[in-house]
């Protein structure tokens, strides 16, 4: 497993992905404030303001990631490009997670793949069928658990 995680340390203005990049890996939060805007409020981002749009999952995107936050999940399970630009608003620490190599790794899990398989096809779902504009980030836990709780009952 610690061939797949990584870690960043960034500084405040560094970009983390842009908007268009192809993604190749799935972060999450430890320590600082990273800022997020989506590419349809680029425009507002650059301005100053806070910018909100529809995540993923619905409702409306925060601009700041907090500590203990996830963004980038949708690569794990879809190919994906990044829809809008991370930037490091303070001095932070960011665990990533590489969506190869973990997917190397789970086919050494044959008991939990079949798991995995059934939440990337629930995951996928979310976001081709366009309930949902796609986003780098996912601000409904609960949908995100409610996914996990199915993909993890017995029978997969």
């Amino acid at each position: 497993c610690h061939k797949a995680a990584g870690e960043l340390s960034l500084v405040p203005g560094q970009a983390i992905f842009n908007s268009g990049q192809a993604a190749d890996r799935m972060y999450f939060l430890i320590d600082g404030t990273q800022q997020y805007a989506p590419i349809e409020n680029m425009e507002e981002h650059d301005r100053g303001s806070q910018a909100h749009a529809m995540g993923l999952f619905g409702g409306p995107l925060a601009s700041y990631v907090e500590p203990g936050e996830w963004f980038s999940e949708a690569v794990l399970w879809v190919q994906w490009f990044h829809v809008g630009t991370m930037s490091s608003k303070t001095v932070s620490m960011v665990i990533t997670l590489d969506a190869q190599e973990m997917h190397k790794i789970m086919q050494q899990y044959m008991d939990t793949l079949a798991h995995g398989h059934k939440y990337a096809c629930l995951f996928s779902q979310q976001v081709l069928n366009g309930a949902c504009p796609p986003s780098d980030l996912c601000i409904n836990f609960d949908l995100v658990q409610s996914i996990a709780v199915q993909a993890f009952e017995d029978p997969p």
